[in-house]
Parts: C-alpha cells; sequence; structure tokens
C-alpha cells in the first residue's frame, strides 16, 4: 500500500501558484465580456436600469466568470488546488465588500454588487471547495 505524502509535490505547488494567477484574470475577461452583452440586450430591449435588472447582469458575470475560471485552470495546468483558488476568491470578494463599505454611502443600489458577491461565493463553493467535475 502506497504512503500518502503529507507534502505536495513540486507540479502541484507550481500549479497552484499559476491558478492564483490565471483564475482571476479569466474570471474578470469571461465576466466582463459576458456581462456586458448580456447589460447591452437589457439596455436595448428594457427602457429602464432597474435595481433586478443589474442583479440579473451582476448573477450572470459571476457564474459566467467563476465558471470560465475553473474551466480555464483545469484546461491549463495538470494539477493544483481548487481550494486555494476558492480562498483567493473569498479574499478577493472580502476585500471588494470592505471597499464598498467604506468608501461608497449606504444606498438601495448597492444591492446588486452584494448579490453579485454572494453567488460568486456560492457558484465558487460548489465549483473549487467542493472540486465537483464539470
Amino acid at each position: 500500500m502506497a504512503e500518502k505524502r503529507l507534502v505536495p509535490d513540486e507540479s502541484h505547488v507550481g500549479g497552484t501558484v499559476a491558478a492564483l494567477f490565471i483564475a482571476p484574470v479569466v474570471f474578470v475577461v469571461a465576466g466582463g465580456i459576458v456581462g456586458a452583452l448580456f447589460g447591452l440586450l437589457q439596455m436595448i430591449f428594457s427602457n429602464d436600469s432597474e435595481w433586478w435588472t443589474m442583479t440579473m447582469v451582476g448573477v450572470v458575470q459571476a457564474v459566467t466568470g467563476t465558471y470560465a475560471a475553473r474551466t480555464a485552470c483545469d484546461a491549463v495546468l495538470r494539477s493544483y488546488s481548487l481550494r486555494a483558488v476558492f480562498i483567493e476568491f473569498v479574499i478577493i470578494v472580502a476585500v471588494l465588500i470592505l471597499v464598498a463599505f467604506v468608501m461608497l454611502p449606504w444606498s438601495w443600489k448597492r444591492i446588486p454588487s452584494l448579490i453579485e458577491f454572494a453567488v460568486i461565493i456560492g457558484v465558487g463553493w460548489q465549483l473549487l471547495w467542493k472540486g465537483e467535475d464539470l
């Protein structure tokens, strides 16, 4: 019976470091493109910018960006820590929430971004922490 190694090998550590750079970039690019297209369609076919339409754009961005980040890391890297990428997303979201509370006055227009942050954490939990196969 083979022994389990407590220390990961070099390729796993290198893959994790690479994933910590790749995942946020892919998240921003993919989520930005899909969110911009979805927002453009919403702007063309709707005459209002209600908070719920902004929320839907944010949810689409969050789901698409998180899924694309996981897919890109799986396609490029052989071995990496999914949980490290999830922890990175949690830290980024926590910093963004802190900046929003410090820099922006409280208003109801902040709710869509908070919902988007919650969706990022929820989808990230499912795809990255639990490590579900795609």
